[in-house]
Protein backbone atom coordinates (compact mmCIF):
# COMPACT_ATOMS: atom_id res chain seq x y z
CA UNK A 1 0.00 0.00 0.00
CA UNK A 2 1.03 3.46 -1.21
CA UNK A 3 0.08 7.04 0.07
CA UNK A 4 -0.52 9.51 -2.86
CA UNK A 5 0.66 12.80 -1.41
CA UNK A 6 1.71 16.03 -3.47
CA UNK A 7 2.26 13.84 -6.07
CA UNK A 8 4.86 11.60 -4.83
CA UNK A 9 4.24 8.18 -3.68
CA UNK A 10 5.30 7.06 -0.05
CA UNK A 11 5.36 3.37 1.14
CA UNK A 12 3.26 2.21 4.35
CA UNK A 13 6.60 2.49 6.66
CA UNK A 14 7.30 4.76 9.12
CA UNK A 15 9.04 7.03 8.87
CA UNK A 16 7.03 8.38 5.55
CA UNK A 17 10.02 9.91 4.51
CA UNK A 18 11.18 7.99 1.36
CA UNK A 19 9.26 8.65 -1.42
CA UNK A 20 9.04 8.68 -5.37
CA UNK A 21 7.08 9.68 -8.17
CA UNK A 22 5.30 8.35 -11.37
CA UNK A 23 6.13 9.86 -14.46
CA UNK A 24 3.35 10.71 -17.15
CA UNK A 25 2.34 7.52 -19.21
CA UNK A 26 2.59 4.71 -17.22
CA UNK A 27 -0.37 2.14 -16.36
CA UNK A 28 -0.94 1.51 -12.88
CA UNK A 29 -1.37 -2.39 -12.36
CA UNK A 30 -4.31 -2.65 -10.25
CA UNK A 31 -3.90 -6.48 -10.31
CA UNK A 32 -0.61 -7.44 -9.94
CA UNK A 33 0.39 -10.91 -8.96
CA UNK A 34 2.28 -12.31 -6.09
CA UNK A 35 3.27 -9.16 -5.16
CA UNK A 36 3.88 -7.85 -2.01
CA UNK A 37 1.59 -4.72 0.12
CA UNK A 38 4.56 -2.41 -0.34
CA UNK A 39 5.44 -2.84 -3.85
CA UNK A 40 3.31 -0.74 -7.03
CA UNK A 41 3.83 -2.47 -10.58
CA UNK A 42 3.80 0.19 -13.50
CA UNK A 43 2.62 -1.07 -16.94
CA UNK A 44 5.09 1.10 -19.88
CA UNK A 45 2.90 2.56 -21.96
CA UNK A 46 2.57 0.31 -24.92
CA UNK A 47 1.90 -2.15 -21.69
CA UNK A 48 4.65 -4.77 -22.96
CA UNK A 49 7.33 -4.31 -19.86
CA UNK A 50 6.34 -3.76 -16.64
CA UNK A 51 8.22 -1.40 -13.70
CA UNK A 52 7.61 -2.97 -10.33
CA UNK A 53 9.26 -0.73 -7.11
CA UNK A 54 9.12 -2.68 -3.80
CA UNK A 55 9.95 -1.51 0.07
CA UNK A 56 11.32 -4.91 1.73
CA UNK A 57 13.32 -6.25 4.45
CA UNK A 58 16.92 -7.80 3.09
CA UNK A 59 17.52 -11.22 2.77
CA UNK A 60 21.12 -10.99 2.67
CA UNK A 61 23.87 -8.59 4.11
CA UNK A 62 24.59 -7.48 0.86
CA UNK A 63 22.89 -5.84 -2.32
CA UNK A 64 24.96 -7.12 -4.27
CA UNK A 65 24.31 -11.08 -3.03
CA UNK A 66 20.54 -10.34 -3.09
CA UNK A 67 21.28 -9.04 -6.83
CA UNK A 68 22.97 -12.26 -7.59
CA UNK A 69 20.76 -14.72 -5.95
CA UNK A 70 17.70 -13.01 -8.39
CA UNK A 71 18.57 -14.72 -10.77
CA UNK A 72 20.32 -18.13 -9.14
CA UNK A 73 20.44 -20.48 -11.58
CA UNK A 74 20.30 -18.73 -14.43
CA UNK A 75 23.21 -19.83 -17.06
CA UNK A 76 25.89 -17.40 -17.08
CA UNK A 77 25.46 -16.19 -20.68
CA UNK A 78 22.00 -14.85 -19.87
CA UNK A 79 23.39 -12.67 -17.00
CA UNK A 80 25.14 -9.24 -16.95
CA UNK A 81 26.33 -8.13 -13.56
CA UNK A 82 25.80 -7.11 -10.73
CA UNK A 83 27.22 -3.66 -11.03
CA UNK A 84 27.70 -1.41 -8.33
CA UNK A 85 24.87 1.37 -8.91
CA UNK A 86 23.94 4.71 -7.36
CA UNK A 87 20.16 6.41 -7.05
CA UNK A 88 18.43 8.98 -4.88
CA UNK A 89 22.22 8.45 -2.75
CA UNK A 90 21.53 5.25 -2.29
CA UNK A 91 24.32 2.58 -2.90
CA UNK A 92 23.07 -0.54 -4.30
CA UNK A 93 23.28 -2.77 -7.18
CA UNK A 94 22.04 -3.94 -10.97
CA UNK A 95 21.55 -6.84 -12.62
CA UNK A 96 20.23 -7.77 -16.17
CA UNK A 97 18.82 -11.23 -17.40
CA UNK A 98 18.76 -11.60 -21.24
CA UNK A 99 15.86 -14.52 -21.47
CA UNK A 100 12.31 -14.79 -22.01
CA UNK A 101 11.20 -12.56 -19.73
CA UNK A 102 14.41 -10.24 -19.70
CA UNK A 103 14.50 -8.55 -16.23
CA UNK A 104 16.64 -5.44 -15.05
CA UNK A 105 16.69 -5.14 -11.40
CA UNK A 106 17.78 -2.57 -8.56
CA UNK A 107 18.49 -3.42 -5.28
CA UNK A 108 19.66 -0.26 -3.26
CA UNK A 109 20.33 -0.32 0.29
CA UNK A 110 17.56 2.09 2.23
CA UNK A 111 19.04 0.63 5.58
CA UNK A 112 19.80 4.49 6.73
CA UNK A 113 16.70 5.72 6.63
CA UNK A 114 15.39 3.04 9.26
CA UNK A 115 11.97 2.42 7.85
CA UNK A 116 9.92 0.13 10.40
CA UNK A 117 6.75 -1.72 9.27
CA UNK A 118 3.33 0.32 9.72
CA UNK A 119 2.10 -2.15 11.53
CA UNK A 120 4.59 -4.48 12.71
CA UNK A 121 7.41 -2.22 14.12
CA UNK A 122 9.12 -4.97 14.59
CA UNK A 123 9.80 -5.15 10.78
CA UNK A 124 12.65 -3.63 9.21
CA UNK A 125 12.76 -2.64 5.80
CA UNK A 126 16.18 -1.54 4.20
CA UNK A 127 15.91 -2.45 0.68
CA UNK A 128 14.23 -0.79 -2.29
CA UNK A 129 14.13 -3.04 -5.53
CA UNK A 130 13.05 -2.08 -8.80
CA UNK A 131 12.19 -4.50 -11.27
CA UNK A 132 11.63 -4.24 -15.04
CA UNK A 133 10.15 -7.16 -17.08
CA UNK A 134 9.81 -7.56 -20.32
CA UNK A 135 7.77 -10.64 -21.94
CA UNK A 136 7.37 -9.80 -25.29
CA UNK A 137 7.36 -12.83 -27.39
CA UNK A 138 10.62 -13.71 -28.47
CA UNK A 139 13.73 -13.62 -26.36
CA UNK A 140 15.03 -11.14 -29.05
CA UNK A 141 12.11 -8.97 -29.01
CA UNK A 142 12.47 -9.10 -25.21
CA UNK A 143 15.43 -7.70 -24.60
CA UNK A 144 15.37 -5.01 -26.92
CA UNK A 145 11.84 -4.11 -25.43
CA UNK A 146 13.87 -4.25 -21.97
CA UNK A 147 16.82 -1.93 -22.97
CA UNK A 148 14.44 0.88 -24.70
CA UNK A 149 12.42 0.58 -21.36
CA UNK A 150 15.29 1.13 -19.17
CA UNK A 151 16.45 3.78 -21.58
CA UNK A 152 13.34 5.69 -21.47
CA UNK A 153 13.28 9.34 -20.21
CA UNK A 154 10.51 7.95 -18.27
CA UNK A 155 11.89 5.49 -16.53
CA UNK A 156 15.32 7.40 -16.18
CA UNK A 157 12.71 10.11 -14.30
CA UNK A 158 11.26 7.79 -12.05
CA UNK A 159 14.49 6.73 -10.66
CA UNK A 160 15.93 10.05 -10.38
CA UNK A 161 12.53 11.18 -8.54
CA UNK A 162 13.50 8.58 -5.51
CA UNK A 163 14.47 10.77 -2.11
CA UNK A 164 14.16 10.81 1.16
CA UNK A 165 12.74 13.97 2.76
CA UNK A 166 11.75 14.73 6.71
Amino acid sequence: MFQYHNGRLYPDVTPRKLSFKIPDGYWIDTFPEGNSSNCIALLAKDQRVKVEVSVEMSRWKSTEKEATDEFEGAPPIEISGPNPICIGGFKGHSIYCFSNPSQYVVILDISECNLRGAFNLEDRFNRMEIVVTANCGSEDESIVALKDAIHDCRFEELLESISVKE
